[in-house]
C-alpha cells in the first residue's frame, strides 16, 4: 500500500493532468474495503499536497479525497450492508465521526479557496458527504454544515460568494428524504 500512496503522491504532486487523472481512476475502481483501509494515510496525503501546491494540484487533490468515500459507490455499499454500523465501516475507517469531520473541513477550506476550480471540487465534495451524513444516519450534522456555510457566505464576495451559495443550495436540497425513504413511501402509496 506504501508503493500505490507513492505512486498517487507522485502523479498529484505533478499537476499534470495526464498524471493526474489515472490515478483518480485507479481510486475510483478500487473496492470500497480497501479505500477505506487506505483512508487515513491517502486523507493525511490530500492535506499535505494541498497546503503546497498550486491551483490545480489542490483541485487534483480535492477531486481525489472525494474518491476516498465516493457518492457513486454508496449505493452498492448500501445494498450490501447488513447494518447502519457495517454501512459506516464500509464507507470511511473505524471512527466515522472523526473521518466525516476531517473531510467536512478540508471541503470547507477548499471552498474558501482563491482559485475558482478548487472551489467546485469542493461544491461536490460537500455534496457527496452529505448523501454520507444521510445514508449513515447522520443528517442531523447537515443543519451544522449549513450554518458554517452561512458564516462564510457573511465574509464573501464575488464568485466565491456564488460557489458558496452554489454549495449550501446543494447541500440544503440533501436535508430532504433520502433516496431510499422516497422510494419505500411510493412503493407504501401504491
Amino acid at each position: 500500500m506504501t508503493e500505490q500512496l507513492e505512486e498517487f503522491r507522485d502523479a498529484l504532486a505533478s499537476g499534470d493532468p495526464d498524471e493526474v487523472n489515472p490515478v483518480i481512476e485507479e481510486l475510483k475502481e478500487m473496492e470500497a474495503e480497501e479505500r477505506a483501509e487506505l483512508f487515513d494515510d491517502a486523507f493525511e496525503m490530500c492535506l499535505e499536497l494541498y497546503e503546497d501546491g498550486d491551483g490545480y494540484q489542490r483541485q487534483s487533490v480535492v477531486r481525489f479525497a472525494r474518491e476516498l468515500a465516493p457518492r457513486r459507490r454508496l449505493f452498492d455499499v448500501i445494498d450490501q450492508a447488513a447494518s447502519e454500523a457495517e454501512l459506516s465501516d464500509h464507507l470511511v475507517p473505524s471512527d466515522t465521526t472523526q473521518a466525516l469531520d476531517r473531510l467536512e473541513e478540508f471541503y470547507l477550506t477548499a471552498l474558501d479557496d482563491d482559485d475558482g476550480r478548487v472551489r467546485r471540487a469542493a461544491i461536490k465534495g460537500l455534496k457527496n458527504l452529505t448523501v454520507a451524513y444521510q445514508m449513515t444516519g447522520l443528517g442531523d450534522r447537515i443543519d451544522e454544515l449549513l450554518a458554517r456555510l452561512d458564516e462564510m457566505i457573511v465574509e464573501a464576495s464575488g464568485k466565491k460568494l456564488e460557489h458558496i451559495q452554489q454549495a449550501q443550495q446543494d447541500v440544503q436540497f440533501s436535508k430532504g428524504p433520502t433516496l431510499k425513504e422516497m422510494i419505500s413511501e411510493g412503493l407504501n402509496d401504491e
